[in-house]
């Protein structure tokens, strides 16, 4: 688990490396403990947080198994961002409420233990949660005033999301609902199948949708 938890922010890139080294020397001692081969890993793959540095260029693992439209919308986000502070040079601030994080004049970021808080409110609430809204509405916005104009559009379905506060997690909740798949606290028997072919599904139109 701590392999694949956040990290705390890091003070340069430097960091980022001696992290992801220490996360590689520690999988390797847990591959001797159980017995295990560590061949094939190094300091690229053994670290399995939402965003890792990897070779020239930042990974992000955080929207691998969402709609296609939903990793494009991801990475014009990072890309807004990335334009934002190569043009900007902000300065950064650590510690704010939700509600001001990302302004433009000066980067300010919620401290490593608020964006913990904020984590495991997204994973109960999702942006059902204000301070995970506030989060994400104004990086988006922020993203958003940095992107060429042809390149927005890319944003739309998180603008969905935030407009109707819900996301995958919570269209998936709901299809099982509206076809009465749980009974006290578990999916019945034969359930599972059709879930995860309504899944396969809205991965399926939203290719074609896209096109």
């Amino acid at each position: 688990p701590s392999l694949g938890k956040l990290q705390d922010y890091p003070d340069s890139i430097q960091q980022i490396t001696d992290n992801q080294q220490a996360a590689y020397e520690l999988w390797i001692k847990h591959c001797a403990v159980a017995g295990q081969s560590d061949e094939g890993f190094t300091h690229l793959n053994t670290q399995w947080g939402p965003l890792k540095s990897t070779q020239n260029t930042f990974e992000s693992r955080s929207h691998d198994a969402n709609t296609f439209s939903h990793v494009m919308a991801l990475a014009a986000l990072y890309k807004g961002m990335m334009l934002y502070v190569q043009k900007q040079d902000p300065t950064v601030s650590i510690g704010c409420a939700a509600s001001e994080a990302f302004k433009e004049s000066t980067l300010f970021l919620p401290s490593f233990e608020q964006l913990q808080k904020y984590e495991k409110a997204a994973i109960h609430e999702g942006l059902g949660d204000d301070d995970v809204y506030h989060l994400a509405l104004n990086a988006v916005d922020l993203a958003s005033s940095y992107l060429p104009q042809d390149e927005k559009k890319f944003l739309k379905p998180l603008y969905e999301k935030l407009r109707s506060r819900s996301n995958f997690s919570d269209q998936i909740r709901d299809f099982a609902e509206k076809h009465h798949f749980e009974k006290l606290g578990k999916l019945i028997p034969g359930s599972e199948a059709v879930i995860r072919m309504h899944v396969a599904d809205t991965y399926q139109h939203d290719l074609h949708k896209e096109k």
